[in-house]
């Protein structure tokens, strides 16, 4: 039993003295990625910085998908950045050590939706949409249908690809929207219905017909607010106009 105790309390030291570096390191990195994930603003050398950072830290023997995924989203956000003063190719390459790093934090996270979405729009900016970068936005409904914040943000984007998916997908779509605007984001389901999704107005509207209709009064009176004249599943006029 003595040596067991032993072998147990070694086993511990080693397992401390590989992880704990490996945590310490992540610290400074999750702030930056609460930020980005918020859409906050950061100045281009302290992204840089930041990475030149986690990039010349030593490989350790325990590597963390957050760490993976952190790393990924700053080369977005550098690739996303100021680039007026960029020659294209530093651009392009930008893009494609994005797009690496993601699909690394993918490979130690299949199940993150966010992270493919990223995927999605980044393979379509920088090779087109086509069905490889349709199929990553597939992917994202796959493991995360309805999951919180990241609906918000991937309801647009998947709306502005609604010609390029298939039946199955713009369901999905469809759906989304229709959460979006139960859950009371009306001024999200405003602007995506009215910017990228209006060429689909007459799909999405009727997909609200299971939708509490308070939240579509709601939407509608929005709608009329904003001098658009559209027909809400259950909504009379009157009800659009609040009289």
């Amino acid at each position: 039993m003595p040596f067991v105790l032993r072998l147990l309390g070694l086993v511990g030291v080693v397992w401390s003295a590989i992880s704990l570096p490996v945590f310490c390191a992540e610290l400074p990195t999750k702030g930056v990625v609460a930020r980005i994930l918020i859409d906050d603003s950061f100045r281009l050398n302290v992204l840089n910085e930041l990475l030149a950072a986690m990039s010349g830290e030593r490989r350790q023997l325990v590597q963390r998908s957050d760490h993976m995924r952190a790393e990924g989203l700053i080369r977005l956000r550098i690739a996303e950045g100021p680039v007026a003063w960029k020659r294209s190719e530093e651009v392009d390459q930008d893009t494609a050590s994005a797009i690496q790093s993601i699909r690394w934090s993918l490979a130690m996270n299949p199940a993150d939706s966010f992270m493919w979405m990223t995927l999605y729009t980044l393979e379509s900016a920088y090779k087109g949409s086509g069905e490889r970068a349709v199929a990553y936005l597939d992917q994202s409904y796959v493991v995360g249908p309805f999951e919180g914040w990241i609906i918000l943000r991937r309801n647009k984007t998947a709306l502005a690809a609604f010609s390029s998916l298939d039946s199955v997908a713009q369901q999905k779509v469809s759906s989304e929207f229709a959460a979006i605007v139960e859950a009371g984001f009306t001024d999200v389901a405003l602007h995506n219905l009215t910017s990228v999704g209006w060429s689909h107005k007459n799909r999405l509207l009727a997909g609200l017909q299971r939708s509490d209709i308070a939240s579509r009064q709601l939407l509608a009176k929005r709608l009329a607010d904003q001098g658009f004249e559209v027909d809400v599943p259950g909504v009379a006029k009157e009800a659009k106009i609040g009289r």
